[in-house]
């Protein structure tokens, strides 16, 4: 491993079960490595890709947020467009994964 590693995943949706999503099989394979190399993982996506069914996706399983309990830090980072229901789900899906951590 590579000690301190960060990842910053984009990904195309964040299901309300914790699934991390991309629309593309061959960025799920280095998504998926990426994650399992990080420390750090910060998930970035904007509002319309969390806990909401998008037109289009072929959904591809990157990871689930469980698989990040190793992790010496999980972020979720998304844009002013998240409303407070999105924020609150959010809130309680990372509370019941990481019930140690500052949510």
């Amino acid at each position: 491993q590579f000690p301190g590693t960060h990842t910053v995943l984009d990904i195309n949706a964040l299901g309300e079960d914790g699934s991390l999503y991309t629309d593309e099989s061959n960025e799920r394979q280095q998504k998926r490595l990426m994650v399992q190399l990080a420390e750090e993982v910060t998930v970035v996506a904007d509002a319309g890709k969390l806990f909401r069914r998008r037109l289009g996706l072929q959904p591809h399983t990157v990871a689930r947020l469980e698989d990040l309990a190793g992790c010496r830090c999980v972020r979720l980072v998304s844009d002013d467009g998240l409303t407070g229901e999105q924020a609150a789900v959010a809130e309680e899906l990372f509370r019941r994964r990481f019930p140690e951590a500052q949510v």
